[in-house]
């Protein structure tokens, strides 16, 4: 078989063919550059995407003569297979090459080779803009890197504007190897669920909203602060009730008024459980007699505790009705001297 110069070989982008062999370098380690003066780069990162590319792959490689697969819908001509080969074949030499390691060649294809009549192979691939190979598509038998007319044997795809799958299998949560079958179920259960999202959002945008059956927050915090507002009432009417009547029958003094309403405040039954226990002053609690008038008078008090009470809560308020402001004790000291008179 004569022998071709290795420059030009990589410059036309064809590589020779050893023989029938199973081994064959698909791209030289390096830059190489085509006839029509398009750059390439095989490296490591071009060799780890070719790779990932075949792992996607369930088929078989296959190759073909002079390109005609490209164009046989064109022509009407037969695209014969010369060979085959797997995606678990192809294998990475840094400094050499990029490999398809067990490539099958057919009967015809190999008489070919070893009549010499077909000298080198043409990759097809894929590259990225940088000229880096992408993705492997086949490779052809070829003597020749060009067709005449000036319309170039085009062995590139350019994939700038192919969708890289990569980050669409991420999205689906799928891995690299992941089958077409996959991805599709994968985009059918997304549908679906959104689907029944946009079902659900559509129900709740078509229920009629009742405002009949709904308080505003603003209302709702004004009643419960009318409602604090009346058990404040509440509480100190029972505290009233409480001190006024302790007030009255001496079981306080009027300086323990403020204190007393106090600890009302910040526990009733505290206060309750205080004046239940208190000794009456006497002194405080209407006359010194025991009950009986001066003078020898036997006519008895008749007035209650409780009684001297009310009347002092009512006096009380009738002061202040008369624009007048007066504490309980004062107004159980007039009721007192009231009854005394």
């Amino acid at each position: 078989m004569p022998s071709a110069k290795p420059n030009r070989l990589v410059a036309a982008l064809a590589v020779a063919i050893e023989g029938t062999g199973k081994r064959v370098r698909l791209f030289p380690a390096g830059e190489f550059t085509t006839l029509d003066g398009r750059k390439f780069l095989m490296d490591d990162k071009a060799a780890a995407s070719l790779l990932a590319a075949a792992a996607g792959r369930k088929n078989k490689y296959t190759a073909d003569y002079e390109h005609q697969a490209l164009y046989a819908k064109d022509n009407g001509k037969e695209a014969p297979a010369s060979a085959t080969f797997t995606p678990q074949g192809l294998e990475w030499v840094p400094g050499d090459g990029f490999y398809a390691t067990d490539v099958a060649w057919t009967k015809r294809a190999a008489a070919y080779i070893d009549a010499e009549e077909y000298l080198y192979i043409s990759p097809l691939f894929a590259h990225d803009k940088d000229g880096r190979p992408t993705a492997l598509i086949n490779f052809a038998l070829t003597n020749t890197p060009a067709i005449d007319d000036q319309q170039v044997v085009s062995t590139t795809i350019s994939t700038e504007n192919i969708l890289d799958l990569t980050a669409i299998l991420a999205a689906l949560d799928l891995t690299t190897d992941a089958t077409p079958e996959a991805m599709l179920a994968a985009i059918a259960a997304l549908k679906s669920d959104a689907a029944a999202k946009g079902q659900q959002v559509a129900a709740l945008s078509a229920t009629q909203y009742d405002s009949a059956k709904f308080v505003a927050l603003s209302q709702f915090e004004a009643k419960d602060a009318e409602l604090a507002a009346l058990r404040a009432q509440v509480a100190t009417k029972e505290i009233d009730g409480i001190v006024v009547a302790a007030l009255a029958d001496g079981r306080l003094n009027p300086q323990q008024e403020a204190l007393a309403r106090e600890l009302g405040a910040k526990d009733r039954e505290l206060l309750e459980r205080f004046v239940a226990t208190a000794t009456p002053i006497a002194a405080l609690s209407g006359t010194q007699t025991n009950g009986v008038s001066p003078a020898g008078d036997t006519k008895p008090e008749k007035q209650s505790g409780a009684q001297v009470a009310a009347l002092a809560q009512t006096y009380q308020a009738e002061q202040l009705a008369a624009g007048k402001e007066i504490n309980i004790a004062e107004a159980v000291r007039h009721v007192k001297s009231q009854a005394q008179q």
